[in-house]
């Protein structure tokens, strides 16, 4: 997620902002003034000017003059005016000057080291900040391609090579600071902490400890006199340097919950504050409800720029800390302005990750900033990174926009270059793109082939990889190679300690729900699980996904489903299990074949207790009652508890063909009669224009169950009847199809001889019958021999097929008795 990076205002010292004196003290009232010495460094505008005129007067110069020298030098860097394409442009022309001003700087800065243990407080925190500020320029992601003449000089003296010298030079004022700490007000504390925090160090005392633990220790007592600018500064300190001090946040935000109100404290500083504590982890509601209400109580926002609004919504979702009113606040003043060219492109990303992460909705600011974003002729301002965590944003408020999911995919397709993109970016514009239904095949190939691409996938984040997995197989996008790519990454692991539990769960779920096979992957996975000692920290979602995946990829591990039968009777918590994975749970069982009575009985009793079944979707009603009846799990009151539920429904609407199809092959597969619930189901059917969203399997699986529970119900065999009629073709149909239609027609009593004239027409037609199991073989024979159709071309091709292809020793005994009873039908038949 975006770390805003913004320095805290009014972070100069007072010193800074004082017009530099020639004498060495400031003259007093009544006393004769000195002549000036030294011209007033103000007056130059560039560093060699700067530097040379010091230089000339280096073996004179006072300790306050010091202080301005690397104050103005400061000055000159950090304006952008004297910045170019390639850094710093300071008038520098000749290999000569280059040398001549590397001589004066180190001359200078020496001259610094050797006078600083005799710099008061004032003027050393003074040194300190503005030393640090030029090192924040030269020291950043500009060094890295610079090679601009004065900006290297500068980093060669006060950085040198490892960042070496820079370290000892704020070792070296951490150590002349540590003997005047008791002398530091407010502000020179501030200060100290600022610098150490802008240059990125943490200088270590002589007995062990960091300055930062004396300047808090110092500070703590002193807060009331700080001003709202200091204890933004000062948290902001600690928190960039990562010093974190628990007593000293927790007296900051005491002291600012304390002050009467917030009206002194600028927007940028309480954001400033918001972001601090938010990284920090130091627990501070009240502090975040004060500046919530102070924000909300304020009659407009026209104070808050975009960064310092965005800013304290991303630290309110980053700190858990939810405050409705706060973002309905921000939201309505962001909608209401005439447009967002003001936001940066991070500050559009932190706004719209806020309310996401915070589930806040906000349709109109999320199509506000869509509008904005699809509106820009390009998109080259926003770094992968802002990119990513706005389509995630949406992705997650569930906000879809298929413009703005456009615009992006056509702007990363169209620099054909992943390499920016680091691995959490990659896999989250993946995850988002997925989460919103908005598949883009061209950037789901250019994400893959990046991957594949890569050398190894150890940069990736085990929260990465499910993530990657978990969007690809959602978007049904089919890619054997990356899916082998990230299996051979973690099986080559030394083990998986690192995955959490969700994302062990996601990654078998992605590779079941892709088809993907890999044993060599289940059984790593199977093997970490069984080497726990306790299951305590898979949460109820972990363990069923990871049997249904199991389960899904037929990777059959009866140690491993049994250690979690195990798991889930032992906690005898199933009220922490959603409906979907209760429902999950027993079908992977029964799926797997790992039948647990104790497992099942306990799932079927909680179903029981409920007072409705209202939270269980159509398809988790159908496959628990599939799993049960699969596993002979006899349970009469389930199956009534179901039932009912079902039939006090207004209506089916909601119910698929599937799940209504497996609902009733349930019912007759337990032998759970219920003719309510099968007049209910048929009722529905009818009622229906056409059957054209029921697969062949749908439909026999329906009639196969109406003619096993003894259900007939002529007008929806009649209405299945013509649908299949008027089809133009079978080859839908898979044998197990065909025969078990034609099965149910007899079954129920139904003869019509258009039907299976049709079937026979189709059976008839195909060259073999090697694709029909001896289940379904001897299956068709005996219905043909039952529906009196032993005189016809199509039941001595069944007839010829068997004696050809099956060994009748190897019949199971349903299908020998079928076979059987076929036989002796077309016999008797025959002799008539």
């Amino acid at each position: 997620m975006l770390r805003p990076q913004s320095l805290p205002t009014g972070a100069s010292t007072f010193l800074e902002r004082e017009r530099w004196s020639s004498t060495s003290n400031s003259p007093k009232h009544g006393r004769k003034q000195h002549k000036r010495k030294f011209p007033n460094l103000k007056d130059f505008n560039s560093i060699m000017e700067v530097s040379g005129v010091t230089f000339k007067q280096l073996g004179e110069i006072d300790k306050r003059s010091l202080a301005f020298f690397w104050t103005r030098i400061s000055q000159l860097v950090t304006d952008p005016r004297n910045r170019g394409k390639n850094g710093l442009v300071m008038g520098i022309v000749t290999e000569r000057q280059w040398q001549k001003l590397m001589n004066e700087l180190a001359a200078i800065f020496a001259k610094t080291l050797g006078e600083m243990n005799k710099f008061d407080q004032r003027v050393l925190t003074q040194t300190a900040s503005a030393l640090a500020k030029i090192v924040r320029e030269v020291d950043g992601p500009r060094q890295k391609r610079s090679q601009e003449p004065t900006e290297k000089i500068l980093r060669d003296v006060l950085i040198g090579r490892n960042s070496k010298r820079k370290e000892k030079l704020f070792q070296s004022i951490a150590a002349c600071a540590s003997p005047l700490l008791p002398t530091f007000d407010a502000r020179c504390l501030c200060n100290i902490a600022y610098a150490n925090a802008i240059a990125g160090t943490v200088p270590r005392l002589a007995d062990g400890s960091t300055l930062f633990d004396h300047v808090a220790q110092k500070s703590i007592p002193l807060l009331k006199t700080f001003e709202p600018q200091g204890l933004a500064n000062m948290v902001w300190a600690y928190e960039k340097i990562g010093a974190y001090n628990p007593a000293l946040f927790d007296q900051v935000a005491k002291e600012i919950f304390l002050r009467d109100h917030l009206q002194t404290f600028a927007p940028q500083a309480l954001s400033n504050i918001l972001l601090a504590y938010s990284k920090s982890g130091v627990p501070s509601s009240s502090l975040f409800a004060k500046v919530a209400n102070h924000v909300v109580s304020l009659s407009d926002l026209g104070e808050y720029m975009p960064q310092s609004l965005s800013n304290i919504l991303w630290a309110f979702s980053k700190a858990e800390e939810s405050d409705p009113r706060l973002f309905e606040k921000i939201a309505d003043h962001v909608i209401g302005l005439e447009d967002l060219r003001s936001f940066s492109p991070q500050s559009l990303s932190n706004t719209v990750w806020a309310f996401a992460k915070a589930e806040v909705t906000s349709r109109s600011l999320f199509q506000k900033v869509a509008d904005h974003i699809v509106g820009l002729d390009r998109l080259d301002s926003f770094n992968p990174q802002s990119l990513t965590n706005i389509v995630w944003a949406f992705a997650k408020a569930e906000t879809t926009n298929a413009s703005l999911f456009q615009k992006v995919a056509d702007h990363v397709i169209g620099s054909n270059n992943l390499n920016t993109f680091n691995q959490q970016d990659l896999s989250n514009i993946v995850w988002a793109f997925a989460k919103a239904g908005e598949t883009d095949t061209r950037l789901f190939n250019l994400v893959s082939n990046h991957i594949i691409s890569s050398t190894n996938l150890d940069s990736f984040t085990p929260q990465a990889l499910a993530n990657t997995l978990w969007a690809f197989a959602t978007s049904l996008r089919s890619d054997k190679s990356l899916f082998e790519k990230v299996a051979d990454h973690i099986v080559g692991l030394n083990n998986l300690d690192k995955f959490r539990p969700q994302g062990i769960s996601n990654i078998v779920w992605a590779f079941a729900k892709a088809e993907e096979a890999n044993p060599r992957l289940f059984q790593k996975v199977a093997d970490h699980i069984l080497g726990l000692d306790k299951l305590n920290s898979f949460n109820p979602q972990d363990l069923s996904n990871i049997l249904w995946a199991f389960a899904k990829a037929e990777a059959t591990n009866p140690l491993l489903f049994q250690t979690v039968a195990a798991q889930i009777i032992d906690a005898n918590n199933l009220n922490s299990f959603t409906s979907q994975g209760l429902a999950n749970t027993v079908w992977a069982f029964a799926k797997a074949g790992e039948t647990d009575p104790r497992l099942f009985q306990s799932v079927g009793k909680h179903i029981i207790s409920l007072n409705n079944l209202d939270s269980f979707t159509p398809q988790a009603l159908a496959n628990t009652l599939w799993a049960f009846a699969t596993s002979v799990q006899s349970n009469k009151k389930l199956f009534k508890k179901v039932a009912d539920h079902i039939i006090a429904l207004n209506h089916l609407d909601t119910f698929d063909p599937q799940p209504l199809s497996n609902t009733v092959w349930a019912f007759a597969k337990a032998e759970e009669s219920n003719p309510r619930l099968f007049q209910k189901l048929a009722d529905h059917m009818i009622g229906l224009n056409d059957l054209n969203s029921f697969k062949p399997q749908d439909i026999s699986t329906t009639v196969w169950a109406f003619a096993r529970a003894g259900e007939s119900n002529p007008r929806l065999f009649e209405k299945v009847a013509d649908h299949i009629i008027e089809l133009n073709s079978l080859n839908s149909f898979k044998p197990e199809d065909l025969s078990n239609t034609m099965w149910a027609f007899v079954k129920a009593g139904h003869s019509h001889p258009q039907l299976f004239h049709h079937f026979a027409d189709y059976i008839n037609s195909l060259d073999n019958l090697q694709s029909f199991s001896e289940k379904n073989a001897t299956q068709l024979l005996w219905t043909c021999a039952s529906a009196g159709l032993v005189n016809t071309d199509l039941f001595r091709k069944v007839h010829n097929h068997i004696k050809e292809n099956v060994d009748h020793a190897g019949l199971d005994e349903d299908s020998r008795n079928a076979l059987l009873r076929a036989l002796q039908k077309a016999k008797q038949s025959l002799s008539k």
